[in-house]
């Protein structure tokens, strides 16, 4: 690799993005990776003793399409870079990492433009978009050194009252109806979501809450990142519904291939979960 122009390696130059940019990479002693994904970026550098990591906070690249960027640079940061290195030590070799795109730790709530409304018989077809979490992992055990969110999310109540809930995450992007753009920013992670309504009532969905650790994530075509399509079935009794995990992201997502599992192990739960934010409309029983 030839040295850089300058006495150090600039930290934020942006070369030109590789699409998988979550594969591993293998570094020579001393020799660095940097990631940069949506608005952070993570420097990982091999040691004698091992890797030491630091995360900086960055403004976003502007172009989505090209968000996601993976290469190497011969030496770390200028020694004046403000990084709060933290220090891994492994014992024998270990010359891999790689940075894994995770789900967040959360469920995430997602709001439409406007109340969302399906009349009976009908059903809808939704894109929703997340921020990763991305994880450093090294070693052929791939241990974990990081985890850390590249975008921070405000905080939500999602549930029937103050004792009655869970704390969720509320997402900044918007929520997507119908068909599916040409193109899907690469820093974010996209979940497919139909909803069909089979009850007799029209339903009024304000809100819609998805359980993201409960989802893996895949890589499809163009170096997009998808979780598995999701269905969600009313069927009459809500604020229940009838609720499908799909084994794979959506067919336009192209030949996807899994890079991180789920954070949660999915359980029978999931059924109150999705639904509790949707209802019928007021006034629209049989009383």
């Amino acid at each position: 690799m030839s040295a850089p122009t300058s006495g150090n390696a600039d930290v934020n130059a942006r070369p030109k993005t590789k699409k998988s940019w979550w594969k591993p990479i293998t570094l020579e002693t001393d020799q660095c990776a940097v990631w940069t994904v949506g608005g952070i970026s993570l420097v990982a550098c091999r040691t004698d003793f091992g890797w030491k990591c630091a995360v900086r906070r960055i403004d976003a690249i502007g172009d989505l399409t090209t968000a996601g960027i993976c290469r190497k640079v011969p030496e770390p940061p200028a020694p004046d870079e403000e990084l709060d290195w933290q220090i891994f030590t492994f014992k024998g070799e270990s010359d891999t990492i790689r940075a894994v795109p995770r789900t967040t730790d959360r469920a995430v709530v997602f709001k439409p433009d406007g109340t969302l409304i399906l009349p009976p018989g009908e059903d809808v077809r939704l894109t929703l978009d997340s921020p990763p979490t991305i994880e450093i992992r090294a070693g052929k055990k791939e241990s974990a050194l990081l985890d850390h969110a590249s975008e921070v999310l405000s905080e939500t109540w999602f549930g029937t009252s103050t004792t009655d809930g869970e704390c969720c995450y509320s997402s900044t992007y918007p929520l997507l109806i119908g068909d599916p753009p040409e193109q899907y920013p690469v820093d974010r992670i996209h979940t497919d979501v139909r909803i069909v309504n089979k009850s007799a009532l029209p339903l009024r969905i304000p809100r819609l809450r998805i359980p993201l650790p409960n989802l893996a994530v895949y890589a499809g075509t163009g170096g997009a990142l998808w979780t598995e399509s999701v269905q969600l079935i009313s069927e009459g009794d809500w604020p229940r519904a009838s609720i499908e995990i799909r084994k794979w992201p959506p067919k336009h997502a192209g030949n996807a291939t899994r890079v991180s599992e789920q954070r949660v192990i999915r359980s029978r739960g999931l059924t109150r979960a999705f639904g509790e934010l949707m209802r019928a409309l007021p006034g629209s029983s049989d009383d």
